[in-house]
């Protein structure tokens, strides 16, 4: 047991004051403390970590897409620093890929793609829902013009330099294989890290809606986070700040950057 004290945010969501035209406006709100961790059986899960290629190239994708700079931002001057101090601090890393196919040539994968895998199915598609699919593929997201943008990036989609596994670290494709392998580990609470915490990091195979349902604590880290953003929260980072909510409130905690780097390292 390697036990070590962290700051962290937590959200009291109570009590509503009925008093206020807002009656949630009496919440207490975002609260800080610090907690003991025992490291032994928490690990950092770096989630959907992709190379998009250069806007020039796969312009479609960057126009559907606006979290790419940001995404890119935090992979190249947030994410060097954070992985190595969770590499040093002997801290276990995993990686949650968002396919199998840029995993294969990894060692930890290796390791992993034994693990038993969802067994999904899908009920059949009717000409009425095609065509509603059809219409929200022509007019919501991506869009039928930028399509070939997506088709362009079809080379891209590996790992990106700065958040590549190293030597043998686990390698994920859903929850499934992550909480089987929680399980063996002895894994209690695991840490996630990377894009997109609105959608793919909360909802996504291997996300934590899907892993807390195997009684693993899923927290997140603020700032090593983005979110997909629409056009009413991308000024103020409103749907991440909102998702971080979610998992204050259902999940875990959050953790600020510098708190979790400063006590790993101190740690160490």
């Amino acid at each position: 047991m390697r036990i070590i004290k962290i700051p962290v945010n937590y959200y009291q969501q109570f009590d509503a004051d009925y008093t206020l035209d807002v009656p949630a406006e009496g919440y207490g709100g975002w609260k800080k403390t610090v907690l003991d961790f025992d490291m032994d059986r928490t690990a950092v899960v770096l989630m959907h970590a992709t190379d998009y290629g250069p806007r020039e190239e796969v312009e479609g994708v960057y126009r559907a897409c606006q979290y790419i700079p940001r995404a890119n931002d935090i992979s190249e001057n947030i994410m060097p620093g954070l992985l190595k101090t969770i590499r040093n601090g002997g801290v276990k890393l995993f990686h949650l890929a968002s396919n199998e196919q840029k995993c294969l040539n990894y060692a930890g994968y290796e390791k992993t793609r034994v693990l038993p895998r969802t067994n999904f199915f899908q009920v059949e598609q009717d000409d009425a829902v095609k065509r509603l699919r059809q219409f929200k593929y022509d007019n919501g997201f991506p869009g039928k013009h930028n399509r070939p943008g997506y088709d362009n990036s079809a080379k891209y989609g590996g790992f990106p330099k700065n958040e590549e596994p190293l030597n043998d670290e686990e390698i994920f494709i859903d929850e499934m294989q992550l909480a089987e392998y929680c399980k063996r580990e002895k894994i209690s609470h695991l840490i996630y890290i990377g894009y997109n915490i609105d959608w793919c990091i909360l909802f996504a195979p291997g996300g934590i809606f899907h892993v807390s349902r195997h009684g693993i604590m899923c927290s997140a880290i603020r700032q090593a986070v983005t979110a997909c953003e629409s056009k009413e929260t991308a000024r103020v980072n409103g749907s991440r700040e909102n998702s971080l909510w979610q998992i204050a409130v259902g999940f875990g905690f959050v953790f600020d950057l510098d708190d979790f780097i400063n006590a790993i390292e101190y740690a160490s």
